[in-house]
């Protein structure tokens, strides 16, 4: 009787050898993750959004047009959607106002633009104007979130807090 014929590799080599595939994919996995993480930070980081005009609307003042300056310094595309915006004026709350993210603003990697916003005030918020206008003192705070969307990144969001102030009407 002939002895069995022997493999070239015992079970244990087998389990090792396949263990160090799996630990050499998932370390792949896993500095892959981590690149498109850093990516992503740094993209968020380097998108600047900047109040670059407020104005009192109409005779009576009954809106108020809030433009932004957005710049995109990073190369990563984003797209902008659901902004919520909250005005003040000298301290007293004036408005707050919701876009849906159906009106997503695209910026290309490297791009600059500006966005219009109209908050429409409310009656009973005029009063304040007209304090304003008496001390011509035009203190404006802008407080709101954007949500940013990575493309790149099966549209990962991240929320950008905005806080920017403004004198004048």
């Amino acid at each position: 009787m002939r002895a069995p014929a022997k493999t070239p590799w015992s079970a244990s080599e087998v389990v090792t050898i396949t263990l160090v595939i799996v630990a050499m994919f998932s370390a792949g996995s896993i500095a892959l993750s981590t690149r498109n993480y850093l990516r992503g930070i740094s993209a968020v980081s380097d998108v600047r959004l900047e109040l670059s005009n407020l104005e009192l609307r109409d005779e009576d003042g009954s809106e108020v047009l809030v433009t932004f300056h957005l710049e995109n310094g990073s190369p990563i595309d984003v797209q902008l959607g659901f902004y919520y915006l909250r005005l003040y004026l000298n301290d007293n709350f004036m408005a707050s106002q919701y876009y849906p993210s159906v009106d997503r603003l695209s910026l290309a990697g490297f791009e600059e633009m500006t966005v219009d916003f109209v908050v429409p005030l409310r009656p009973f918020y005029l009063q304040y104007i007209e304090q304003a206008r008496q001390s011509e003192d035009f203190s404006w705070l802008v407080r709101g979130e954007v949500r940013l969307l990575l493309s790149p990144f099966h549209e990962s969001e991240v929320w950008l807090g905005i806080e920017e102030h403004w004198s004048g009407r």
